[in-house]
């Protein structure tokens, strides 16, 4: 189901943000719920990120760009599905630009991003 959820694997609480089939309107907004949730929280954190069936345009990248500069200091991994092609090449330029070595990490399927989140 598409959105912000907390989901618990393997005794570790993610934030996952379930992108498939959203607009990018419904994206930024939760990517705001997103920050919000974790600077409210204000302890590390891991996300998983399915962004398959979804297009990361320039305005969601701004935004995901700002709540990296909010919230970076509290992460401590980043995973994301659904990364292919040209989705690649903006998910590169994403980490060059905005995260540094914490950037996204890309996986063939949750699984494989589930399991290297707790490692």
């Amino acid at each position: 189901m598409p959105g912000l959820q907390k989901i618990n694997f393997q005794g570790k609480e993610i934030i996952y943000l379930d992108y498939r089939g959203q607009s990018e309107q419904q994206m930024i907004g939760y990517l705001k719920e997103a920050e919000k949730t974790i600077l409210e929280d204000n302890k590390p954190y891991l996300t998983l990120t399915n962004i398959s069936e979804a297009f990361a345009t320039k305005g969601f990248l701004r935004q995901a760009g700002i709540m990296g500069e909010k919230t970076g200091h509290l992460t401590v991994k980043g995973a994301i599905v659904g990364v292919n092609g040209g989705k690649r090449v903006l998910l590169n330029v994403f980490n060059r630009l905005f995260a540094g070595k914490k950037g996204l990490k890309p996986f063939d399927s949750e699984k494989e991003a589930l399991e290297y989140l707790v490692r």
